[in-house]
């Protein structure tokens, strides 16, 4: 009888000593994470935001996105920013009018909150106002409601509620976003140059379309943060696809071994001319 047992008991160790360079890894993509460089602009808000009359004490969260930094009052319209981000069909999203009702702190002073409605603009055109809950209430005051409502339908938009329920059908997908947003800020825009990173992803992915993170991480001659931040931005833009049925960024957290579809076009390796007739 054959007997296999130290092969097996290799393959073991090898595939032990795997795991651990992985979670090695793992490790140190958390520490990359949790820890990123944000983009640093000229824009204060004052505490006095978060105490203005009426409202009672808010959470005031700062928050960098591609379009700038942004001071946010409440969880609610947090959350409703956050995942706004980063879905690959919104070209840009920003806080619309405040309600003249609901204002409580001069237009200096102000963080955007529940009272302003988040404008998102998708690139096939369509355009919704989505108005958050205040975190201690379940809906939008009816008045706010209605006036909000009528505002958007005067400026050809779509209307549309974000509450605590709202935030429960998309909690994973939240979590996903945070984390790759955080991606993105730890290499910004504007502070480095990402055409190594950027060209090598690309040459990478027109050989092997599906890949992930830790693949693209191991590209030679690459800096890891910025590769990070370049395939964090590309799945914001749609040029990767998180593989799997559905919303796969709602079904399960975003990791190293993640599996990613190149959706980025054809690289062109070499310059083709052509004669003019």
């Amino acid at each position: 009888m054959i007997t296999n047992e130290p092969d097996g008991q290799a393959s073991v160790e090898e595939f032990k000593a795997v795991e651990f360079v992985r979670q090695l890894e793992a490790e140190a993509f958390a520490r990359q994470i949790l820890n990123p460089l944000c983009v640093r602009l000229t824009r204060r808000v004052s505490v006095a935001a978060a105490r203005s009359p009426g409202r009672g004490m808010r959470t005031l969260t700062y928050v960098d996105f591609e379009s700038g930094r942004f001071a946010i009052l409440g969880v609610l319209p947090l959350v409703a920013a956050v995942l706004a981000e980063w879905e690959d069909d919104v070209d840009t999203h920003y806080f619309g009018p405040e309600d003249q009702v609901f204002r409580s702190s001069a237009p200096d002073d102000q963080a955007y909150g529940s009272a302003s409605p988040l404008v998102k603009k998708y690139r096939s055109g369509r355009i919704v106002w989505q108005v958050c809950a205040d975190d201690d209430d379940l809906e939008p005051t009816k008045p706010r409601v209605l006036r909000l409502r009528r505002l958007a339908e005067e400026n050809g938009a779509e209307f549309s509620l974000f509450n605590s329920n709202s935030f429960r059908s998309k909690k994973q997908r939240f979590w996903n976003s945070v984390l790759l947003n955080n991606m993105s800020q730890a290499a910004p825009t504007g502070r480095f140059n990402f055409y190594p990173e950027e060209s090598a992803i690309r040459r990478y992915c027109a050989e092997s379309p599906r890949t992930c993170l830790l693949e693209l991480q191991e590209l030679p001659n690459l800096d890891v943060g910025k590769v990070q931040g370049v395939v964090a931005r590309m799945i914001r833009t749609g040029r990767f696809k998180v593989a799997g049925r559905g919303d796969p960024l709602n079904q399960k957290g975003f990791s190293l071994v993640t599996p990613l579809e190149w959706h980025g076009g054809n690289v062109s390796h070499a310059l083709h001319l052509v004669k003019s007739s």
